[in-house]
């Protein structure tokens, strides 16, 4: 994975050719020259270095579209997406992960499936692709998670993600809410060498993808999550190479060192990005403010000729966010119906408005009756209104 430094007007890159690591220069033309001695020492992560596969050399440029399409192509050999739409959302959002240092918002994945769906496939999938990809547990104590982000600033995975977050205080919670932001930080208080309580502050900026059985419920995170829903995987299903297999784990090298010479000229300016979804593009789509806190900086590295499928995606994650309201809704009608009629025999419609007045204050009887009457509930007309008896 690729570790960059900035330094002196150049940016320096570490590279391995076999078992050696050379730094290389790259000034603002584009040149590259390996370097003996740096500007100023670097403390280099020992953990971090056993994960860096990177190019010897320049290698030959593509463009954005061409890499986003090859993404496409490296993800959906192991895994299979039932969903064009989720493939194609995977694929953008993998290449923005590469420059999200860029930019000072970004969004997250969620993945949520039932058992045997492939969730752990298409982490793993994702995982050799994403920008400096780091696989951890949703067993992580909240104190490793945020050291470990801001260790690695990588593209965090979590398998089984599922933990309660609702608690605002809780620091887990605030890796998940603070970390869309580049200023987005955690506190923990330690001491120092003199006894001395002090506050250290950890920076929990980065992509993040996690999977679960059931994503979390605290609406400030399910805001900031584009939702990726997987079906069952059909038995007979065989995928043309696994993640682990050399032929695969090769293509998926040669992406990512591919994506790391696009980022290099990316970093130093060398790019053309008026090709690119600009500020203009965006506000003619009608998005809303959380919509483009958490999706403009896929569209700021999104060609234009791709952009129809990131807004595709987009329209696809609104659908399924009033479908997964309208089942919400029939819920909370259903279980007030069956609260009132444990003191009562007769549930007045209005009675259950009343119930839910406060998370639902747009909530009228008529409504009420549609869900009622939706779930074989049929309520009858009283003298002092309608009810279900």
């Amino acid at each position: 994975m690729p570790f960059s430094k900035f330094m002196g007007g150049c940016y320096y890159h570490l590279v391995r050719k076999l078992d050696k690591f050379s730094w290389v220069k790259m000034g603002r033309d584009g040149r590259q020259e390996i370097v003996s001695d740096l500007p100023e020492p670097i403390k280099l992560n020992e953990k971090k270095l056993s994960r860096i596969i990177l190019p010897e050399g320049i290698g030959n440029y593509h463009s954005a579209v061409d890499l986003i399409l090859r993404i496409r192509e490296v993800i959906s050999l192991p895994f299979h997406f039932t969903n064009r739409i989720h493939l194609n959302f995977a694929s953008l959002y993998t290449f923005a992960t590469w420059f999200f240092d860029l930019h000072p918002e970004l969004g997250y994945i969620g993945i949520t499936a039932p058992p045997e769906s492939g969730k752990t496939c298409l982490l793993d999938t994702l995982g050799e692709v994403v920008y400096c990809g780091c696989r951890i547990s949703g067993s992580i104590t909240e104190a490793a998670f945020f050291r470990i982000i801001d260790d690695f600033q990588s593209t965090i995975l979590m398998d089984e993600a599922q933990r309660d977050t609702s608690n605002a205080n809780d620091r887990y919670h605030k890796v998940w809410t603070d970390g869309i932001s580049f200023n987005g930080a955690v506190s923990l208080t330690g001491k120092d060498k003199f006894g001395n309580f002090e506050p250290e502050f950890y920076n929990v900026f980065c992509p993040k993808i996690s999977s679960a059985r059931q994503l979390s419920e605290d609406e400030a995170i399910l805001s900031r999550t584009f939702k990726i829903e997987l079906d069952q995987i059909d038995a007979k299903y065989i995928p043309k190479f696994k993640t682990t297999d050399a032929e695969w784990q090769q293509m998926a090298a040669n992406l990512r060192n591919d994506l790391l010479v696009y980022r290099q000229k990316r970093l130093n300016g060398l790019i053309d990005l008026s090709t690119n979804c600009d500020t203009a593009y965006v506000k003619k789509l009608n998005l809303g403010p959380r919509e483009i806190q958490i999706y403009s900086w896929i569209f700021s590295e999104c060609p234009k000729i791709l952009g129809a499928d990131l807004l595709e995606a987009i329209e696809y994650q609104r659908d399924a966010k009033r479908e997964d309201l309208l089942i919400s809704l029939d819920s909370e009608v259903l279980m007030a119906a069956y609260k009132l009629s444990k003191t009562t025999n007769t549930v007045f419609l209005k009675a259950i408005t009343e119930e839910l007045k406060e998370p639902h204050p747009d909530l009228d009887s008529k409504r009420v009756a549609k869900i009622l009457r939706a779930n074989k509930l049929k309520p009858e007309r009283l003298t002092d209104g309608y009810a279900i008896l």
